[in-house]
């Protein structure tokens, strides 16, 4: 009896203790996605009330200032909020949908998603495993994460070796286990910053960058990659027939958000013109868009005819070779804002 006391008192009550509030306590210190600009979306998210949501990759992240948006609409009742990540494209939005389902898709005040979607590039959008490891500098380690395993991402997408494998089941069932790797990071005091005037954040998620005739650096890399004939594939043949057959993963994602009778709206995300021109990117662009415009149509989804926007200033506008800069971004945003607002008004 009197073991089986002192197990219940120095053992099972504080893990048990521990188990419950770990979580709470312990990615207040140190990052939940291992990405600070992603932790602090999460904080940002939560502060407020928000109406309308913009999700896509990294073009929406940096592409879409939610500010000027709204100033588009000249509409005081639209909140909207910029929950674009670098490499969430729609198949890795799909994975964590039980993790949005959660935190966004139940919120009744969401009204609106809209989705950027690249028509000059489009990527290969991955049903099957990854190796994880292999992945790029911005998505690693989103997907090697304490979040990635708490939203089934890790296992759902990650080709686990059979180590992780054996361990998957612990990890799910315990928090000490599965947060085994935030726990060694607060250990040696490596605490996470989203402080958002250094992260250069805007409250409602809008992620800012220089353009490149203001960073020299950016510029060097840019034009070293342009002037590279290796860059560029004879993408002729490259379309979206992929993520738009009657069983993609745009179809299924698109369902599963307006079962909550939220509103879906598709736009495509600008290109430097530069890349478009030596990449013969117009050609993709309009086979693209024609196909991704019927689409729309014959699912009950509103996609913003953008077209391609060739106005747009190679050094200006774009912060490398594929982003927009906080200059072109704000402009992209204000025609946006225009454009669903003729919507609006011609669908009355």
């Amino acid at each position: 009896m009197k073991f089986f006391l002192f197990i219940l008192i120095f053992i099972i009550v504080p893990t048990f203790f521990i188990e419950s509030n770990l979580k709470s306590a312990l990615f207040k210190k140190v990052k939940y996605t291992n990405v600070n600009e992603f932790d602090a979306k999460i904080d940002l998210y939560s502060l407020n009330e928000w109406n309308a949501l913009f999700i896509g990759s990294s073009e929406v992240h940096w592409g879409i200032s939610p500010t000027q948006f709204e100033k588009a609409l000249d509409n005081e009742q639209t909140k909207s909020f910029n929950f674009g990540l670098n490499g969430m494209t729609i198949d890795r939005y799909f994975r964590i949908f039980p993790y949005l389902n959660k935190t966004i898709f139940n919120r009744k005040q969401i009204k609106t998603i809209f989705i950027g979607l690249n028509l000059t590039e489009p990527r290969t959008l991955n049903e099957g495993k990854l190796d994880c490891n292999r992945l790029g500098s911005f998505e690693k380690p989103i997907y090697l994460s304490s979040f990635a395993k708490d939203s089934n991402l890790y296992y759902d997408l990650c080709d686990l070796k059979w180590t992780a494998q054996m361990l998957e089941p612990i990890e799910k069932f315990s928090h000490i286990f599965r947060y085994r790797q935030s726990i060694r990071e607060y250990i040696f005091r490596r605490q996470k910053n989203t402080d958002i005037s250094k992260l250069h954040l805007t409250e409602k998620g809008f992620h800012y960058r220089k353009s490149l005739k203001d960073d020299t650096n950016e510029l060097e890399l840019t034009k070293k990659w342009f002037s590279d004939i290796r860059n560029y594939r004879d993408d002729s043949g490259y379309n979206i027939n992929e993520i738009l057959k009657p069983d993609g993963l745009l179809s299924k994602f698109i369902q599963k958000i307006q079962k909550f009778n939220i509103k879906v709206v598709l736009f495509n995300n600008p290109t430097n013109p530069k890349l478009i021109k030596l990449s013969n990117g117009h050609l993709n662009f309009s086979k693209n868009y024609k196909k991704i415009s019927e689409w729309a149509k014959q699912n009950n989804t509103v996609f913003l005819d953008v077209k391609e926007v060739r106005e747009f200033d190679s050094l200006k506008d774009f912060a490398d070779r594929r982003h927009l800069s906080e200059t072109g971004a704000k402009k992209f945003s204000l025609l946006l804002g225009k454009m669903y607002k003729d919507y609006l008004t011609n669908s009355k």
